[in-house]
C-alpha cells in the first residue's frame, strides 16, 4: 500500500509540472515609452536645458548586511532666462 501511495504522487507531481509547462503562452512586446519631457538629458552631450547641476551629496546609512538607507540632495541652477 506504501508503494503505490508513493507512485500516486510522483504521478501527481509529473502531471502538475506537465500542466505548468503546457500552459504557458508566448509574451508579446509591448509599445514603445513616451519621447521624454522637455529638458531631460537621456544621453550625454545632447544637452537642450540651460538647467545645470550645481551641488551633489548622497548619504547612505548602511543599517544590515543587505540594508540601506539612502538619502539624494541636489542643488540645480537655471543659467537661461526661461523656467524649465
Amino acid at each position: 500500500m506504501h508503494r503505490c501511495t508513493r507512485i500516486f504522487r510522483w504521478g501527481l507531481c509529473l502531471l502538475a509540472l506537465g500542466l505548468l509547462a503546457g500552459s504557458s503562452t508566448p509574451a508579446r512586446a509591448d509599445i514603445a515609452p513616451d519621447e521624454p519631457p522637455y529638458g531631460t538629458n537621456p544621453e550625454p552631450g545632447t544637452e537642450t536645458t540651460n538647467v545645470r547641476m550645481m551641488a551633489e551629496t548622497v548619504l547612505m546609512d548602511v543599517t544590515g548586511s543587505y540594508a540601506a538607507d539612502v538619502t539624494a540632495s541636489f542643488t540645480m541652477r537655471n543659467l537661461g532666462e526661461t523656467e524649465e
